[in-house]
């Protein structure tokens, strides 16, 4: 089980070591930071998904979704790939929530845009420290 983190002491902690201290991804960490921001954010609703680090320069993260067969019928997998090194914690913890948001899209969607609806959750990161 991982330590449980409460979000803003997470910010706080970021904004302390500022926009340009690296910081290599960790599965752990990942995985705390995307627990302290689905209780703060989510009211605890998500289900956190596979994790993966990426070695593509190409993005901070992604959400891929797959399929697979199961005796009910087709199921949607989820999994979020993370880059291997951030080049902040805030730069992390803040694509962590962006991905975060589009599972909440998708699972109540199927929608993976950034259109209004992904847009409408600004002001409710913000609150928190956060950006979309």
């Amino acid at each position: 089980m991982s330590q449980r983190i409460q979000l803003h002491k997470l910010v706080q902690q970021a904004e302390r070591l500022g926009r340009r201290h690296p910081i290599r991804s960790q599965h752990a960490q990942l995985a705390r930071i995307y627990d302290s921001i689905n209780r703060a954010v989510f009211s605890g609703t998500l289900q956190r998904p596979r994790i993966r680090l990426s070695s593509s320069r190409e993005f901070w993260g992604e959400i891929e979704v797959g399929y697979r067969g199961h005796r009910q019928g087709p199921r949607h997998t989820l999994c979020m790939r993370f880059a291997r090194q951030f080049p902040s914690m805030k730069t992390m913890i803040n694509t962590v929530a962006h991905e975060m948001v589009h599972q909440w899209e998708w699972e109540r969607n199927n929608n993976l845009t950034h259109g209004q609806a992904f847009y409408a959750w600004n002001d409710r990161l913000a609150n928190r420290g956060l950006r979309l």
